[in-house]
């Protein structure tokens, strides 16, 4: 199985995505069949998760020659990121993993005055289960510029450490209230890219923020980030790539003590 990336602005998602998971989980499985890459997991509160899909079609060249239909590749994050810190700009980035299923070799090759880099990182056998994650109907759909909403996020946790969210048809309240003050923010329709909501309806939830800022180390992925919040459902935050792939975030409101 080979794998390789040659487009800047892929290369770029391709890191921005592996470098932060280490922020959700320390392991990850990799799900590989000739359709694509399929990840998911869980933070160790169990109150988010995050799901992938880079199809085939996404990367450069994809080539799935293994005699498994699936195989399940587990990598340490942490180690996968410093590998990704080495990467110069200028190089074709390459993945494979052998027939044993022992390694996944990284290779960083034919860059502009820049040495070829290879890697070898060792597989792991990670038990887990995968979660039948499912995007439903939901009663407000929001789509915000995906650095202007994240640097609100930012302003907002140096005043509580949990958001407090209100929607209804012509607000959408953001509001942080804690011992060092208050920060309150009424969002303009203005600002927002799309919003939509159910005919008379009106949600008010709360979400720990640290999970929250945690969706927004991946903001580069997308210019957008789109939204949704449901009154018996996890909020959704979705970064949309090309030719079908993505990356989604389902984090569970708070329930009020």
């Amino acid at each position: 199985m080979k794998l390789i990336l040659t487009t800047k602005d892929k290369i770029s998602q391709f890191n921005v995505l592996f470098q932060n998971l280490k922020a959700f989980s320390e392991h990850v499985n990799l799900h590989i069949d000739k359709e694509g890459i399929y990840m998911q997991g869980m933070d160790s509160s169990q109150c988010s998760c995050f799901e992938s899909k880079l199809t085939s079609e996404w990367f450069d060249e994809y080539n799935y020659n293994l005699e498994k239909d699936t195989i399940a590749i587990g990598i340490n994050t942490n180690i996968l990121q410093k590998i990704l810190g080495i990467y110069v700009e200028t190089q074709i980035m390459e993945l494979s993993v052998d027939d044993n299923e022992e390694f996944l070799n990284v290779s960083f090759i034919d860059g502009n005055n820049v040495l070829n880099k290879y890697f070898e990182i060792p597989l792991m056998d990670i038990e887990s289960q995968l979660l039948d994650l499912v995007s439903d109907e939901s009663n407000v759909d929001l789509t915000f510029e995906s650095k202007h909403y994240c640097d609100l996020i930012h302003q907002l946790t140096i005043f509580n450490d949990t958001l407090q969210i209100e929607f209804s048809e012509t607000k959408v309240l953001f509001l942080a209230n804690g011992s060092d003050g208050t920060m309150k923010v009424n969002v303009e329709m203005d600002d927002l890219v799309e919003y939509a909501i159910d005919e008379n309806f009106e949600l008010k939830q709360s979400y720990n923020i640290r999970h929250i800022s945690l969706m927004c180390l991946f903001s580069k992925l997308n210019k957008h980030c789109i939204m949704k919040y449901s009154s018996d459902r996890p909020m959704e935050a979705k970064y949309v790539l090309d030719n079908n792939s993505y990356v989604m975030f389902y984090l569970a409101a708070k329930i009020d003590d």
